[in-house]
């Protein structure tokens, strides 16, 4: 059975719920994401729905 998507999805730092990520790198072992809001640097992000307006689905 396949999920359906209801809406968009974003990346959010796991440190302060930021959705300011950018990709920092790339390599053979997966990406390395930054944090603009608290420099957080690492390959763990949150990955949330989002409806049109912003609010997360739940």
């Amino acid at each position: 059975m396949r999920r359906r998507h209801r809406g968009r999805r974003i990346l959010v730092c796991p440190q302060c719920n930021s959705s300011q990520i950018v990709q920092a790198n790339a390599s053979i072992t997966g990406a390395v994401y930054r944090c603009l809001k608290c420099d957080y640097l690492g390959a763990l992000v949150l990955e949330i729905e989002v409806d049109d307006t912003g609010k997360p689905l739940r």
